[in-house]
């Protein structure tokens, strides 16, 4: 029988599982039920190959007892209300309940922007209050705050976003009875300026301009639409028949993709020929990294910053080139039914893939403005001129 955790109404719970993914340790467990689901918690416990006090490799168990405190943390998020402070302020609330609660389920590739947000705009300006005065005048006057400073839409959005899902924790806590973020509408606030695809033009003078891992870098992110971090993960068994993307490189750290899927994309045949020659360069074993640093190490994103974006502006000629590009460009220029899109980028559904990505081309438009013109006058011209062409 497993201790009982204080508040608790139940003394057993979850174990939880351990899962290794290429060498990295992931504890997981399902959550408490919340709108009828039963949230997917999971945390980065070490590497397979840590020892324990005897120099031997870890057993489940014990890695299991690494996971037992991250469980328990997660449970004391869920005491009972009347041992949570009513008078604790909305920094109090963030650290001791909604982080716990919220933080593991969130990916790595977005903690690091929502932890900088949730400092900077919430944080800072709000969390001295006691979660019970925040009123909705109070988070209108933040958001305008935020116009008033000339922050981009996104991050207001973003802003918006963590407060509904701060103060939403909080009314399942019973602290509150509702949310002062509710029938707030941001409106005249000018979009962000989006990422532009690169014309073909463009995509001609990079693949020119660059060369070795560089050109490969590029080939690959816009011939697969493969994101940077994707790219610096790939392995030598995760090219094939297609190109298997199961694995992101963020923050000096391998885990799963921004959208925790596994995804197999396939290759086009003059991309198969230069990885296949780049595969017979590496080292040995199934593991072995396609792109790394000239040491042998992974890449840094400084290193992709400096030696494949910076490099390559100044190379092909082009000021704005950013490496997000690549997954755009892919989604812009790739012909198709957007539902194989969708799947060849990992999206959860086709709105997401043509909202963020797949931008207008002029001359597609134009050639498609053209087509429609000749298919509706064609056979009216064919009459008016007695049948002669």
């Amino acid at each position: 029988m497993q201790r009982k955790i204080p508040g608790m109404t139940k003394s057993r719970y979850q174990r939880g599982s351990i899962r290794v993914k290429s060498g990295t340790v992931y504890g997981e467990w399902r959550g408490e039920p919340k709108d009828c689901k039963r949230p997917h918690l999971s945390v980065q416990l070490g590497q397979a190959d840590d020892l324990n006090a005897r120099g031997r490799k870890l057993t489940k168990n014990e890695w299991r007892d690494l996971l037992r405190p991250h469980i328990e943390r997660y449970y004391e998020t869920l005491r009972a209300p009347a041992e949570v402070n009513v008078g604790m302020t909305v920094a109090d609330f963030i650290a001791q309940v909604y982080l716990p609660a919220h933080e593991p389920g969130w990916a790595k590739t977005s903690k690091a922007a929502l932890c900088s947000n949730l400092r900077v705009q919430v944080l800072n300006p709000l969390g001295k209050l006691a979660l019970s005065a925040v009123q909705k005048n109070t988070i209108v006057q933040r958001l305008n705050e935020m116009r008033a400073q000339g922050k981009t839409k996104s991050t207001i959005k973003t802003t918006k976003w963590l407060l509904h899902s701060i103060f939403e924790e909080a009314i399942d806590n019973d602290l509150m009875d509702k949310t002062p973020v509710r029938r707030i509408r941001l409106t005249n606030i000018p979009d962000c300026e989006e990422t532009r695809p690169l014309t073909e033009d463009e995509v001609r003078r990079l693949f020119a301009s660059t060369e070795g891992l560089a050109r490969l870098a590029w080939r690959t992110m816009i011939g697969c639409g493969l994101r940077p971090g994707e790219v610096a993960a790939l392995r030598r068994n995760d090219v094939g028949e297609t190109l298997r993307v199961d694995e992101a490189l963020e923050l000096g750290e391998f885990g799963p993709t921004k959208t925790r899927k596994v995804r197999f994309v396939p290759i086009p045949a003059t991309l198969r020929a230069e990885l296949e020659a780049r595969l017979r360069e590496i080292a040995p074993g199934a593991k072995a990294l396609v792109f790394t640093l000239p040491s042998g190490e992974p890449m840094t994103r400084d290193f992709m910053y400096q030696h494949i974006q910076q490099a390559a502006r100044a190379a092909a000629g082009i000021p704005d080139l950013k490496l997000r590009m690549a997954r755009t460009t892919f989604a812009t220029l790739l012909s198709g039914d957007i539902k194989d899109l969708q799947g060849l980028m990992g999206h959860a559904n086709p709105e997401m893939t043509l909202k963020h990505y797949k931008k207008a081309i002029n001359s597609r438009q134009a050639a498609a403005v053209e087509e429609l013109d000749e298919r509706l006058t064609r056979p009216a011209l064919k009459v008016i001129s007695g049948g002669r062409k």
